[in-house]
């Protein structure tokens, strides 16, 4: 099960570095091209997202198992 687990994982991060430049590039082209927030929109998507994952890591609980 252990091997099954590392295996999806390497197979997410992977398809993960291979499509997110191609993502980031559209947003950022997208962001210029139609003027959102001038131009910087998919830098605030970013940080949005960024303050998401905070949220989440802070809600973790502080003991360890």
């Amino acid at each position: 099960m252990l091997g099954a687990t590392n295996g999806l994982a390497q197979t997410v991060g992977s398809v993960q570095r291979a499509v997110a430049p191609a993502i980031a590039a559209s947003l950022f082209s997208f962001s210029l091209e139609n003027d959102i927030m001038g131009g910087y929109g998919v830098f605030y998507g970013l940080a949005l997202c960024s303050l998401g994952a905070l949220w989440l890591a802070l809600r973790l609980p502080a003991e360890k198992w």
